[in-house]
């Protein structure tokens, strides 16, 4: 990955293998609350999680339509 920084102790290629659990609320407090510090740290990690978000949402979305 050629963008992977280390913010609030957490790389951003860790917050992307885990972005799908912090969007279905499945992680530990803890760990929900490094990778919001990070996307708060993070205007590459912000964009892409808020697209992602926006993406997984929608789909969602039209599967109960």
């Amino acid at each position: 990955m050629a963008h992977d920084r280390d913010v609030a102790g957490i790389r951003c290629s860790e917050v992307l293998e885990r972005l799908s659990d912090f969007l279905d609320d499945d992680l530990r407090a803890t760990d929900r609350s490094q990778i919001e510090s990070h996307l708060r740290g993070c205007d590459w990690c912000e964009k892409f999680g808020g697209e992602f978000t926006e993406t997984i949402q929608s789909l969602r979305r039209s599967l109960i339509d």
